[in-house]
């Protein structure tokens, strides 16, 4: 048995699919599965009932991941006895520049723990553009920037400084979502100038700034016209979409929520994103950028 392995019966019970579970721990499906059925087969038990609407624990695997959880829960704990023995003194501070999709998605978790061990530490997370970050690391008036780099046929859509060096977490593809009744759900793949052709919905919550600075847009926006309309809440994005008003835009996996009534599409086109961070010459020697980034790389895996 491995920790691993109930780190990630955990996560598949609190999402009861093991794909929302490959998409929150940035490991793939096949890995999860794998290393689960590896624990059965260890302990000849059946922990997971398998089907095509997900997975339902067995009564085996409901005690499993009560356990599952004291014992992780155990190691937090001794992990940030072990923290404050080493760093109680330590002080500073470290500011942290992201796009909203990293505050959302990402670095919630990982922000707790750096701020349970290190309650010295003025800490700081600003949301902002990716144009706006690569200022800030640029400048030097935050420690980390976290962003998306775009890229349509391999080619990214703007180049960092030299002075800034950029770390990739996990790759991500676009997508279309349509409604279910959409007359584009009769093609298995999208073209951008098909989907051009029906208003384009965005989330309100992604765009910082104005509509025209938001990458996505900007990228659409070299293919032909693009009708735009914004939906306030990720709701209302799905339900708008639901309803044939128009077409959404967005990257697999955990930012890929599951919508009612509609379903998606891979785009014919190239486009996809790297999502990671970036450091300059100062703040890689930083220790408390080393530290975050120990803690944010262990709240999205385990290995």
């Amino acid at each position: 048995m491995q920790l691993k392995q109930l780190f990630y019966l955990k996560a598949v019970a609190e999402t009861q699919s093991i794909r929302k579970a490959s998409s929150k721990l940035f490991v793939s499906q096949q890995a999860i599965s794998q290393s689960l059925k590896n624990l059965e087969e260890e302990y000849h038990v059946q922990l997971l009932e398998r089907n095509v609407y997900g997975v339902t624990l067995t009564e085996a695997g409901e005690y499993a991941v009560v356990m599952a959880k004291k014992i992780l829960d155990l190691q937090d704990e001794l992990e940030q006895y072990f923290w404050q023995q080493e760093n109680v003194l330590r002080e500073g501070t470290l500011c942290i520049a992201a796009i909203p999709s990293f505050k959302k998605y990402i670095l919630p978790e990982a922000e707790i723990k750096f701020m349970q061990r290190y309650p010295k530490v003025k800490f700081s997370a600003q949301l902002m553009g990716p144009e706006r970050v690569i200022t800030m690391m640029r400048e030097k008036q935050a420690e980390i920037g976290f962003l998306g780099m775009m890229f349509v046929n391999d080619e990214s859509t703007f180049t960092l400084p030299e002075s800034l060096h950029f770390y990739q977490l996990f790759r991500y593809e676009y997508c279309v979502i349509i409604g279910a009744n959409s007359p584009l759900n009769k093609y298995q793949m999208l073209s951008i100038k098909s989907i051009l052709r029906y208003p384009i919905i965005f989330l309100k919550e992604q765009l910082q700034g104005e509509l025209e600075d938001y990458l996505p847009y900007r990228i659409l926006s070299q293919f032909g016209e693009v009708q735009a309309l914004i939906a306030d809440s990720a709701k209302l994005f799905g339900s708008m979409i639901a309803a044939n008003m128009g077409v959404g835009i967005a990257g697999d996996g955990i930012f890929l929520e599951d919508y009612p009534k509609t379903v998606t599409k891979p785009l014919r086109e190239n486009i996809y994103g790297h999502f990671g961070y970036i450091v300059n010459e100062k703040s890689e020697d930083n220790i408390l950028v080393k530290d975050f980034l120990d803690i944010l790389h262990h709240t999205i895996s385990v290995e």
